[in-house]
């Protein structure tokens, strides 16, 4: 018997009993995140206005540093490219929450409909709902849970390395 044995006494139910909540925490994170997402869309698109008009008055003087050459650039055409670029990356951002709201949306209509309404009103409308419920719910379609968002990271992983591909390929 290893010395380690003696004071590591931990039964496996207590280690199914982690890996279950262990397993609910990441897919409620998950539910969360997408259900929230058609809110963070529509608050992102209703503030791209100010945003991007926010862009422009902020660039009027501001230097930027350029690390090849280590001067201070305030060109005009510098501040164009950095503006574009923020622009880019603020649709980018509405894009990505629009498509978790989408993935949420088609999730959602695969559930039977007590179950679909209660993670509805739950992570999308952040409703009161019977927490103990909300859980007996997410429990018994939990297989399917893990299913869909592992295929969700397959899919993202495989467009990972087609886009790897691609930059490899333009070398």
């Amino acid at each position: 018997m290893h010395k380690f044995d003696e004071w590591i006494d931990v039964a496996p139910e207590e280690v199914e009993a982690e890996s279950l909540v262990n397993r609910l925490s990441e897919i409620m994170y998950q539910l969360f995140l997408d259900g929230q997402s058609g809110a963070v869309a529509n608050r992102l698109e209703n503030e791209r206005n100010d945003f991007f008009e926010h862009l422009y008055t902020f660039s009027y003087g501001v230097p930027s540093y350029n690390i090849l050459d280590k001067s201070v650039a305030c060109t005009t055409d510098t501040i164009a490219l950095q503006i574009i670029y923020e622009k880019e990356r603020y649709n980018r951002k509405i894009s990505v929450a629009e498509g978790r709201y989408a993935r949420f949306k088609r999730l959602i209509e695969v559930l039977p409909e007590p179950e679909a309404t209660l993670i509805v009103g739950y992570f999308e409308r952040n409703q009161k709902v019977d927490y103990e419920a909300l859980l007996n719910c997410v429990v018994r379609n939990l297989d399917y849970l893990e299913q869909f968002y592992m295929e969700v990271e397959k899919q993202k992983h495989k467009a990972a390395l087609q886009g790897l591909g691609r930059y490899l390929r333009q070398k």
